[in-house]
């Protein structure tokens, strides 16, 4: 496991930007300490930008002026991933990086020249769309999601199956598309274990994008991941509009709620859930708030499969 200081050495923009699909921008002359990066905050919904990175003193250090959390990568993570102590964060990150190191490298702070990612999206999508799913599919089996929703990920061509490399976990990919159809990021999974890593720019996955778009849907669920996305269909019917927010940013493209009147917060029932439904709750005040019942649950998969 890599320790604090090495950690805190690593490039925090090209980092962010690969695990959370933040996009930044340069900001500044930049002095002895380096140049600051801009970019909106995951951590609140906002229209101004107002996330802020540096290279100070060899050091990567985070300021967000809408959520007032700060610090370093570790920080970062362990606010965002909702863990319980900096050795869990550590850990995260080591995992993290053995995950993507086949993507870009070195993490080494830099002066870097560009904010911009270091991979090609399309591509790897032309290349992991050509693997085998059965993988996949078992592995969504296990999670109780039923072999309807599963044919209809499939015939959308949005399961895949990712194998990094040779020797390497094989992870269940959700493909997310915005309401024109655009790929917009690789949501990938752990099969047998807990990594998690997205490629591209975090968006909002759903199926419901018809009855949205049509203002169709009075009512919206929305949840931290697609699986719990999947599993509240799976408990409350497929006839209900849903979002998977891929974390709890609110993140929710104007349009999509129009119609909409009530939301049920099936956040994770967890600290960082609890955030993410007040934030609902400042952000959208014309709408009903609801909180899921997820009757001790830690999440609505977690709940989906204590049915079974």
């Amino acid at each position: 496991m890599k320790g604090a200081e090495e950690i805190k050495r690593l490039d925090m923009v090209k980092l962010l930007n690969l695990w959370y699909g933040m996009d930044f921008e340069k900001v500044g002359n930049g002095n002895g300490n380096g140049n600051s990066y801009r970019s909106h905050s995951v951590f609140t919904g906002e229209r101004n930008p107002s996330f802020f990175v540096r290279c100070v003193a060899g050091h990567w250090l985070f300021k967000d002026f809408s959520s007032g959390y700060g610090g370093s990568l570790i920080d970062f993570v362990q606010i965002k991933e909702n863990l319980e102590s900096v050795s869990q964060a550590l850990h995260y990150i080591t995992e993290q990086l053995e995950d993507a190191a086949h993507l870009s490298k070195p993490w080494q702070c830099a002066r870097v020249r560009a904010a911009t990612r270091s991979y090609d999206l399309e591509k790897i999508y032309n290349i992991i769309k050509k693997n085998d799913i059965v993988a996949s599919t078992v592995y969504l089996n296990r999670r109780r999601i039923g072999r309807e929703l599963i044919d209809y990920l499939v015939k959308d061509k949005l399961l895949l199956n990712n194998r990094p490399g040779q020797g390497q976990a094989s992870y269940c990919c959700f493909v997310v598309r915005n309401s024109e159809a655009k790929l917009c990021c690789l949501d990938n999974h752990e099969i047998g274990g807990s990594r998690k890593f997205v490629l591209g720019n975090k968006h909002a996955f759903t199926l419901d994008y018809k009855m949205l778009c049509g203002n169709q849907a009075t009512t919206l669920f929305v949840t931290e991941g697609i699986i719990d996305y999947l599993s509240i269909k799976e408990l409350e019917g497929k006839g209900i509009a849903g979002l998977a927010l891929l974390g709890n940013s609110n993140d929710i493209k104007p349009t999509l709620l129009r119609g909409v009147k009530t939301i049920i917060s099936a956040l994770d029932n967890d600290r960082g859930g609890k955030e993410g439904t007040k934030r609902l709750q400042k952000l959208y005040p014309d709408k009903q708030i609801i909180i899921y019942p997820l009757k001790g649950a830690k999440d609505p998969n977690q709940l989906l499969l204590r049915r079974y």
